[in-house]
């Protein structure tokens, strides 16, 4: 069964479309593009001069902007399943769900971890020392200390 469940979700995942806007046909540019991504219910859309990620929800119809202060370096791409996307930045993961369309923040401990889907609702990222999940419906993260069991804040100092 496990196995059925993972081929499900790879080919779920292989489904999505990325894109890159405003290349020349040859798939060169003289300047920044834009990207996105369309899985399931979200379409992500990355602006030209990386600062600004816009988010659709077919299961809403409503869309949501996050403005960033510095831009987002250019492997930063992102990902997406049926109804949860999220982008990685160094160690700041940004999600956002098709039901609530609210961008999250997760200042995760550690560089060099991704995001990972484990099914179509659902992300997570976790280490050795902590584990964090967002869901289709979240309008944060959840986390807890694998070490402790106590739940800990998504953000620094928080």
């Amino acid at each position: 069964m496990k196995t059925i469940q993972t081929l499900a979700l790879f080919t779920l995942l292989s489904t999505a479309t990325m894109a890159r806007l405003y290349a020349n046909d040859d798939g060169t540019s003289s300047k920044p593009i834009a990207m996105w991504v369309k899985a399931g219910q979200l379409y992500v859309v990355i602006s030209a001069d990386r600062k600004t990620i816009y988010a659709y929800s077919t299961l809403t119809c409503k869309s949501s902007l996050l403005k960033l202060d510095t831009p987002l370096p250019l492997e930063a791409k992102p990902i997406a399943a049926n109804s949860v996307a999220a982008i990685a930045n160094g160690n700041i993961v940004y999600a956002i769900g098709a039901t609530k369309g609210k961008w999250a923040r997760l200042d995760f401990p550690s560089h060099g971890s991704h995001p990972v889907f484990d099914d179509e609702d659902a992300i997570r990222m976790s280490n050795e020392t902590v584990f964090f999940l967002f869901g289709h419906d979240s309008d944060d993260w959840d986390g807890i200390d694998l070490e402790t069991g106590k739940t800990v804040s998504p953000r620094k100092g928080g």
